[in-house]
């Protein structure tokens, strides 16, 4: 299906003068609903609504009523981010931006908007569907998850679980040699999700509880988390190995089986597992029970979306519940070297303070 376009190229020089007071890269002087509705009309700066960390102008009161009625209908798609990169990408320029299928999208630099102009298809991260199936499939995908959730470590001790962390740790190149780079992440089931790196003393972070997220930066401090690149940010939480086998162990998990494959010359039992707006198809052991591997429409190099394949190759036991440990990675059926993952630290039911997800 061709993608309907409709571009505006606005680069300022100077400043926007601004009630609202949003540096230039922040105001879209556009008004939005007339961009897409496919008319470009400059907005009245008397009539600007502040969303999302963004300034947005209208030309008329009408359109600014429409737009608070439904501000993610007019507003940038993915909160602003740069739509070339991604919702967990940086922020985009509202002085570049462009209007695909009725979304506005901002772009970090005129590289990045050239890029998704050329394919906007594998640059769009949007939610999966909720699969579908007859009773037969979600029957068939309760018997392999059950299968899973033993191998796991059985029913009782996946229900006790209550929080989870593992930790990454490399160094990098730096000037007077080499720094240390930690990357952690935090669940405390069923909704709250943190991520951090830090490098060296500098670190950034982002967390979840529910739907509303927050960021953390050296040099921003804490801001809220836009609607769109939180709901992004719980899709990646959900496709974590633990999640996936600790949401494999709930009865009322949305799964159809999709028969069967081998994986890495594995018999494996296919399992399309939904959650939270994540469709992953997993791959069981038909023998064991083991998760072989994860699969779904995800970014790989180049931030490109297609399809990605985790392929667990290693198992770590905490707590009494064994995960995945280490995998590589396939990109549209390659494997590619940064797809390749070792945890350092794999711990079940830490105690993980508070602050860590926002609080304080």
């Amino acid at each position: 299906m061709r993608n309907r376009l409709f571009a505006t190229v606005v680069v300022s020089i100077g400043s926007v003068a601004s009630v609202i007071g949003a540096p230039s890269e922040r105001t879209l002087v556009f008004d939005p609903v007339e961009l897409v509705a496919g008319r470009e009309a400059e907005g009245d700066e008397s009539l600007a609504v502040e969303h999302e960390g963004y300034e947005y102008r209208f030309v008329s009161r009408e359109n600014r009523a429409r737009f608070r009625e439904d501000p993610w209908r007019f507003a940038a798609a993915d909160g602003g981010a740069c739509g070339r990169m991604g919702p967990l990408s940086g922020l985009g320029d509202a002085r570049r931006h462009l209007v695909v299928d009725k979304r506005i999208w901002f772009f970090a630099s005129d590289g990045c908007r050239e890029g998704f102009l050329a394919d906007p298809e594998r640059c769009i991260e949007r939610a999966d569907p909720v699969p579908e199936g007859d009773d037969e499939q979600r029957a068939r995908a309760s018997q392999v998850l059950s299968r899973m959730v033993a191998w796991a470590g059985g029913r009782d001790a996946l229900g006790a679980v209550r929080t989870y962390q593992h930790a990454i740790r490399d160094e990098f190149e730096r000037e007077g040699g080499k720094g240390e780079h930690v990357k952690e992440v935090h669940a405390a089931f069923p909704d709250r999700f943190a991520e951090s790196d830090r490098w060296d003393e500098r670190s950034w972070s982002r967390c979840v509880v529910g739907d509303r997220g927050l960021a953390r930066s050296p040099d921003n401090g804490a801001a809220p988390l836009a609607r769109d690149r939180s709901a992004a940010f719980v899709r990646r939480m959900v496709r974590l190995p633990i999640s996936l086998i600790v949401l494999g162990g709930d009865p009322d998990a949305v799964a159809f089986a999709r028969g069967e494959r081998r994986v890495e010359g594995v018999r494996c039992s296919l399992v399309d597992l939904h959650h939270r707006g994540a469709t992953t198809q997993l791959c069981i052991e038909v023998e064991t029970g083991r998760l072989v591997a994860a699969r779904f429409v995800g970014r790989g190099p180049g931030s490109i979306v297609g399809s990605v394949e985790r392929v667990f190759t290693a198992y770590e036991a905490d707590g009494g519940v064994t995960v995945p440990s280490a995998w590589r990675t396939r990109f549209d059926g390659e494997f590619f070297e940064s797809g390749s993952v070792v945890l350092d630290s794999v711990v079940i039911n830490p105690t993980i303070d508070d602050g860590v997800f926002g609080a304080g």
